[in-house]
């Protein structure tokens, strides 16, 4: 029981140098992208710190497990390369002895994590999305100079020739940036900026104005009129917010998800990304007790084989658990297979290095 509780204090150590290392990593570039936003778009420092504290938690879900298979292979690795396994058999302790703590251990990381995945990632990826077209629309807002003309949201040009002090533009133009000679010219008396919540989208609405076509068969334009016209306005490409690579979906509620489920609104294809979230959201986290559990046989290395070899063997294992993942979200999003599939690289991999253990016991390597 000492002993057992001594490893389990000891992975604790490595699993904070590796996640803490990883992660490290992974902000890094997207700090310096923030940052280089910060200089060139004029975003508030404020507004980077809170970019910089909504990215944390889904960053975080994401280090956990290679924190958990870090911490066991570092512990496991130098148990053997002190000898200190071969001192644990030749008192009668197995292999499988060491698996309460270490699974004790993953599965802990696992709870922490299903936290993470289910409550706190939705959470935060939905402020950092407020965030992120709060920005957009300021950004759209300070682009549009009355008097000159605007290229940086999507494939049109856009020029305004006055802007009220409530911030409606007046004499709107709008073009292809590449006209043909299809290509439709939109002017209108006036405009505004405005976010879309339930769409999640920035959109400049203009107003009492014509769309000016050329017809082919007729030598005049061919105008037509109306009162509101809605244009998406696109991310720019120099404003590419998209940190996270996060769809609209990562930052609905798990409850939202489970609710959307339960109606009958739905279509298959619909149904299938729902239940794909969910399920990834569930099934995700439990990769912590399932590397933990693998981690234990595939560390144990031979004193004279130096440490290499361990580390070969968890980037392998990091590398089937990433094939067997995306083989099971191909085929559930393709309707194949059922969404709890999710779940079974976990399986697999938490029930090899139960039967590695087991058969480590028993042969002794």
């Amino acid at each position: 029981m000492i002993l057992q509780r001594a490893i389990f204090l000891e992975l604790f150590r490595p699993f904070l140098m590796t996640s803490g290392t990883v992660l490290f990593l992974m902000m890094m570039a997207k700090i310096q992208r923030l940052v280089t936003w910060m200089v060139d778009k004029r975003l508030s420092v404020s507004e980077v710190l809170l970019m910089t504290l909504y990215m944390l938690p889904p960053t975080i879900a994401m280090v956990i497990p290679l924190g958990v298979l870090g911490g066991v292979f570092m512990v496991i690795v130098r148990q053997s390369l002190d000898s200190e396994l071969v001192a644990m058999r030749a008192s009668g302790m197995g292999f499988s002895r060491l698996l309460k703590p270490i699974g004790l251990f993953g599965l802990g990381a696992s709870l922490a994590g299903l936290l993470l995945s289910v409550w706190l990632q939705p959470l935060f990826n939905e402020k950092f999305r407020n965030l992120q077209m709060q920005v957009i629309k300021q950004h759209a807002q300070d682009s549009l100079i009355p008097g000159e003309l605007n290229f940086e949201f999507g494939s049109k040009v856009i020029r305004v020739g006055g802007r009220e002090p409530d911030g409606t533009f007046t004499n709107v133009f709008l073009s292809d940036q590449h006209p043909s000679s299809q290509s439709p010219v939109i002017m209108a008396q006036k405009g505004e900026i405005y976010t879309n919540e339930t769409m999640r989208q920035v959109v400049f609405q203009i107003q009492n104005g014509a769309i000016y076509t050329r017809d082919p068969d007729k030598p005049a334009l061919s105008t037509t009129s109306f009162k509101t016209l809605s244009y998406v306005l696109t991310l720019p490409s120099s404003l590419d917010y998209s940190i996270m690579s996060a769809g609209a979906m990562w930052s609905i509620s798990t409850w939202q998800l489970i609710q959307e489920l339960s109606s009958q609104r739905m279509t298959h294809d619909q149904r299938s990304l729902y239940l794909f979230e969910l399920f990834n959201r569930l099934s995700s986290p439990f990769s912590c007790l399932a590397f933990s559990l693998a981690a234990l046989p595939m560390a144990v290395v031979d004193p004279r084989a130096g440490k290499s070899a361990g580390f070969l063997r968890a980037l392998l294992l990091v590398m089937v658990f990433w094939l067997l993942w995306v083989a099971s979200r191909d085929l559930i999003l393709a309707g194949r297979v059922p969404a709890m599939t999710l779940f079974l690289p976990s399986v697999l991999i938490g029930f090899y290095g139960w039967f590695s253990t087991l058969r480590l016991e028993q042969t002794g390597r």
